[in-house]
């Protein structure tokens, strides 16, 4: 009987080794092929002129505990194909509700905002 109790608990111990192995390589498996996706999408990121992450393309300028007024970066900065919209500039004037400003603007064509939910153009 003990020779078969250790036949038994010498295989029991393998299986449990396998299947701990086992979930190693899957484990590292997973992690690789999580770190290839960052990795194709952060290339993605960086090749698609299009694309502005929020977080590394806008530059915060005010930051207040009632709002703040982000600017994303000039476009021909990111690249040549945006020459043509060179001029050009997007920025986000987040506030809380009740909050009171005013818009201005020195050397802008048009202004757009919205205000209780109605967009406001001003030209």
């Amino acid at each position: 009987m003990s020779a078969k109790r250790s036949v038994m608990s010498t295989s029991k111990k393998n299986i449990k080794n396998n299947k701990a192995a086992k979930k190693g390589v899957e484990e590292i498996t997973m992690n690789n092929n999580k770190n290839k996706n960052k990795n194709k999408g952060e290339g993605r990121e960086d090749e698609n002129p299009y694309f502005f992450s929020e977080s590394s393309s806008f530059k915060t300028k005010v930051k207040t505990s009632e709002g703040s007024f982000r600017i994303l970066q000039r476009f021909s900065k990111r690249s040549k194909l945006l020459r043509g919209i060179e001029n050009y500039r997007i920025a986000i004037l987040e506030m809380n509700p009740n909050t009171f400003a005013i818009p201005n603007h020195w050397d802008g064509n048009v202004v757009l905002y919205v205000a209780k939910g109605i967009c406001v153009t001003l030209f």
